[in-house]
This record gives structure tokens, C-alpha cells and sequence, in this order.
């Protein structure tokens, strides 16, 4: 699995094994459901949830070929103990962010 790289309009290409194709879709949209349940147990005070999916993002995104998603859920991990807010609401965005402008290229 390659590394990303920025296209040149703006989207992030991950190019991925072309055995893979059937898992992507899924994995990819598990990640936009954590984003929305990340949210919702930052607000609810859940900082043990949060670390729960942070904990699963690292060990998935980077065996899926996505290893943004495994140094955000690295990141968030480490900020749950924390109960630090801000980051948790930043890499919250930045998970966001990613899902929205990543682009998947089967080889």
C-alpha cells in the first residue's frame, strides 16, 4: 500500500490493492460514523468511548492503507485520558476532513 498524495486538486489519493476493493466502502464508511460518534461522546463527557475508537483507528487505518486515520486515532488514544477537549474536537475535524477529500485508487 502506497503512500497518500495530495492530487492536484485538492483530493488526497490512497492507492490500494486491488483485492481489497470489497472492504474500502466499509471500512471508509465506519470512519464516518465515528466521526459522528466521536461527537457525540465528546459531548456526552465519554472520554472512555473516545479512546475506545481512537484505539480502533490505529490498528485499522494503516493495515487498510490509510495511515492518517491510524495517526489521528493514535493521537486521540492519547487525549482521552487526557480528557483534553480541544484536541479531541480538532482531530475530530481532521478525521473529517480527510474522509471528505480522500480518493481511493485500486491497482
Amino acid at each position: 500500500m502506497s503512500t497518500p498524495k495530495q492530487s492536484s486538486v485538492g483530493r488526497i489519493l490512497v492507492h490500494i490493492p486491488a483485492g481489497l476493493d470489497a472492504l474500502i466502502p466499509a471500512f471508509l464508511e465506519r470512519r464516518q460514523t465515528d466521526v459522528k460518534d466521536l461527537a457525540a461522546a465528546l459531548e456526552r463527557d465519554d472520554f472512555s468511548t473516545i479512546e475506545i475508537l481512537g484505539h480502533r483507528m490505529k490498528g485499522n487505518g494503516a493495515s487498510m492503507g490509510f495511515a492518517p486515520i491510524s495517526r489521528i486515532g493514535d493521537a486521540l488514544e492519547l487525549a482521552a485520558p487526557a480528557a483534553d477537549r480541544e484536541q479531541i474536537k480538532a482531530l475530530t475535524v481532521e478525521l473529517h476532513d480527510y474522509l471528505e477529500q480522500v480518493d481511493v485508487v485500486y491497482d
